[in-house]
């Protein structure tokens, strides 16, 4: 560090000596000039300057648009930086530009890259680049700093390649800006900005202005909020923001908050990437509801002030247009917005002659066809091009879309027709319900609780419509506004109906008039299992078997044998074989299919068992589980237990769990055959809820614990359990002969996750439950 400093200090004064013999150089010089001058012709050259001196005209354009040469320039102080074969060869401080934007500088060799940074002073302060030491690819990496950001007096840079300097001619140098700026225009009457937020915004730039997008390792973002309610901008928009410019991983995100006739309204867009020196110009375009954002880009040296009006070099010809019911023209109309139905829609567009005429712009749906043959006058001017654009109608939840016409001259824009296509004013902001073409939502299986989070925009009504004779299997909710629903799937307990049947119910938009304007339809399979509630958790029956997702390889209720006041006792009396089914299979966490129980000569095991599988308590709930049911967690089982440990013994008894409720129950054996060859004995344990006269019947084949045969514990069932990682509920059952007398224990204790484990499922609570 000590000789980087020493290094820095030493180039400093020869630095010094060299400007000082270049200055007395250039006095010389100018004294023979002036004596060669009086001893010539008048008509002698006024503007040669002596060998070795470059002139440089430097152009930009201040804040306001105002100027792009001259005394309006914001400049402090110029400094320029020349480099050669990568790394800093000379600094040179320059003098402040002349009226005309007129400064000069002597390198020692002209030769290399002449990087020019205007008010960089104050921002580099204590990290000035060294001659000999700072390379190319440090300088322009130099970081802009908080104090870059201020629009008193932009850090700007230039460049020029010093091999086109030459005869005493001038060399042009463009100044950009290093940092950008976000304007935003609202031109449109009852539509209120109230905040603007833009997300994964550079938390610092780039100190020199990039050549287009900057390109490099992203740093750090962040987000920034205006509340306009606080800081106001003038009538009809103004500066929002100036940002610094830096490569950027993902495209800067904006969001707005409008207040429309009373209502909140989100409208969002976003910039893709960020560029030095360009204005980016936010524009809220549309009306009422349907208002929504559109951004252009523009270089700063073109941009003219922020101002509510339009050019109207450009405009849409009504009386010679076709516009469909619903569209509308905005004010200066430069922009058309069509409606979310099928259109045709035909467009003569008027302007200044000599225009090229461009589409930019896609929209999913929309086919536009541009022509430019026509040349009638109108009002003026001429009628420079017909468009015929066809829409296919927007479905709820699909984002609104632009198509812009651009004309130009000469590469440069002159005017824009945007073609703003409304949203549905049905709006699913959130849910599993997406529309297809046809306005149909198909879920394609069983779904309940809440379908969609919807929104709807303007003076309409929304309802719910059922085929005749269906089961109302749908409701709507209000949101947080009125504008906003909640679309809710319900449930019925032991539905007859459900039977893999589809449902339907139509969301219908309604006028202000009562008339119908549109509906959509959305659909299920309606599907259950055999559910009994005790104490308010709907227990399913019976134990999964076969794959956990499928409610085709489950009880189904249409196969429900008996009511659950009769379960245990049907389970000891029905055949070996049903006893067997309706014990169901084992599970290993991960594994959606479930193990069968196999015999042979060394005892039994299950088909399909794995040395290692993911924890119950670690996964999701429902993931092991039939669309709408979960894996019961701890609380849910310790209904049927006074604490994590409890003998339960044999035959009948009672006890009060730890809620302080009643609960009896009895354990009866029976003998179970698999394949001829005897399994034992297995328990069935039937709980009864006096509070509610509820039944909870649990009969299970034992855990195996690891992969060899005979390795099955045909009286100990382990139970799924969800929520916490390596616990689990479990029945600890032995037979009624047992020697020492040893009974059963219902316990929650620590088990690996490779022993397999029964899944008793619960019904996820649901918002909406009808009969």
């Amino acid at each position: 560090m000590d000789l980087i400093w020493m290094v820095y200090y030493m180039n400093k004064n020869v630095r010094y000596m060299r400007r000082l013999v270049e200055e007395i150089k250039l006095i010389i010089i100018a004294m023979v000039t002036l004596l060669g001058v009086s001893c010539t012709d008048e008509a002698g050259d006024m503007n040669t300057v002596p060998d070795g001196t470059v002139r440089l005209a430097l152009m930009t354009r201040t804040p306001d648009g105002s100027s792009d040469a001259g005394e309006n320039i914001q400049l402090k102080e110029l400094t320029a930086y020349r480099f050669e074969d990568g790394t800093l060869r000379e600094v040179l401080n320059l003098s402040l530009p002349d009226g005309e934007g007129m400064t000069s500088l002597s390198p020692r060799q002209m030769r290399g890259m002449l990087y020019l940074l205007a008010n960089g002073e104050e921002t580099l302060a204590g990290r000035n680049p060294v001659e000999d030491v700072t390379t190319l690819e440090e300088f322009l990496s130099l970081p802009l700093g908080e104090k870059g950001l201020t629009s008193e007096a932009f850090v700007m840079g230039g460049q020029v390649d010093l091999k086109d300097a030459g005869h005493g001619e001038a060399l042009n140098m463009e100044l950009r800006r290093s940092v950008a700026r976000v304007d935003l225009m609202m031109p449109v009457e009852g539509v209120e900005v109230m905040s603007v937020t833009m997300r994964g915004i550079p938390a610092d730039g780039l100190l020199f202005p990039s050549d287009g997008v900057p390109v490099g390792t992203p740093g750090e973002t962040m987000t920034w909020t205006r509340q306009l309610t606080d800081e106001p901008l003038p009538e009809g928009g103004g500066v929002l923001r100036y940002l610094p410019v830096a490569p950027l991983e993902a495209p800067v995100e904006i969001e707005a908050l409008l207040l429309v006739n009373g209502n909140r309204h989100w409208v969002r867009t976003q910039i893709p990437a960020l560029k030095s020196n360009t204005v980016y110009t936010l524009r809220v375009l549309g009306m009422g509801a349907q208002a929504f954002f559109d951004v252009v880009a523009s270089d700063w040296i073109e941009t003219d002030p922020v101002t509510p009006g339009v050019s109207q070099k450009v405009y849409v010809d009504a009386s010679g247009s076709v516009l469909p019911e619903g569209a509308r023209l905005s004010l200066h109309a430069d922009t058309v917005f069509v409606p979310f139905q099928n259109n045709v829609i035909r467009l003569a567009i008027a302007g200044t002659s000599g225009l090229q005429a461009s589409i930019d712009g896609y929209v999913d749906g929309v086919r536009v066809e541009l022509d430019t043959e026509a040349d009638q006058r109108q009002k003026g001017m001429e009628r420079i091009a017909m468009a015929e654009i066809e829409s296919v109608k927007c479905m709820p939840g699909e984002k609104r879309g632009f198509i812009h016409l651009n004309f130009s001259a000469d590469e440069v824009q002159e005017g824009r027709i945007v073609v703003a296509f409304d949203r549905n004013p049905l709006q699913v902001t959130e849910g599993r319900v997406s529309f297809g073409a046809d306005g149909i939502c198909d879920l394609g299986t069983y779904a309940d609780g809440t379908l969609a989070h919807l929104e709807l925009d303007g003076d309409y009504e929304l309802r719910l419509r059922l085929p005749e004779g269906e089961d109302p299997w749908a409701k709507l909710f209000p949101g947080e506004t009125d504008s906003e629903f909640v679309l809710e799937g319900g449930w019925k307990p032991n539905d007859p109906l459900a039977d893999g049947r589809a449902q339907q119910v139509e969301l219908v938009i309604y006028g202000s008039d009562g008339s119908e304007l549109d509906s959509y339809v959305v659909k299920r399979r309606n599907r259950g299992l055999p559910v009994v509630c005790v104490n308010g958790t709907w227990w399913c029956k019976y134990n999964l078997r076969g794959n956990v997702r499928s409610f085709e390889d489950q009880v189904t209720i249409a196969d429900d044998p008996v009511s659950a006041d009769q379960l245990g006792e049907y389970l000891l009396t029905c055949s070996n074989e049903r006893f067997l089914e309706l014990l169901g299979d084992q599970y290993q966490g991960g594994n959606l299919q479930g193990l069968k129980l196999q015999s042979g000569d060394n005892g039994f095991w299950y088909e399909g068992f794995s040395a290692s599988a993911q924890d119950f308590g670690a996964m999701d709930a429902s993931a092991m589980a039939p669309a709408g049911y979960e894996i019961p967690d701890y609380d849910d089982f310790r209904f049927f237990a006074w604490g994590n440990d409890c003998a339960l013994g044999y035959g009948s008894d009672a006890f009060d769990n730890g809620l302080g409720q009643r609960l009896s129950y009895t354990i009866t054996e029976r003998i179970l055959t698999v394949n001829g060859k005897e399994y034992g004995p297995v328990n069935v344990y039937d709980f009864y809820h006096e509070a509610d006269g509820s039944h909870w019947v649990m009969a299970s084949l034992g855990h195996q614990w690891d992969a060899s045969e005979g390795s099955v514990s045909r009286m100990v069932a382990l139970f799924a359990t969800s929520g916490r990682k390596g616990m689990t509920w479990g029945i600890e059952g032995y037979p009624a002969n047992s020697s020492g007398g040893r009974r059963s224990w219902i316990k929650y204790a620590a088990n690996n996750s490779s022993k397999t484990r029964t899944i008793r499922c619960i019904k996820t609570p649901v918002r909406y439950m009808y009969e």
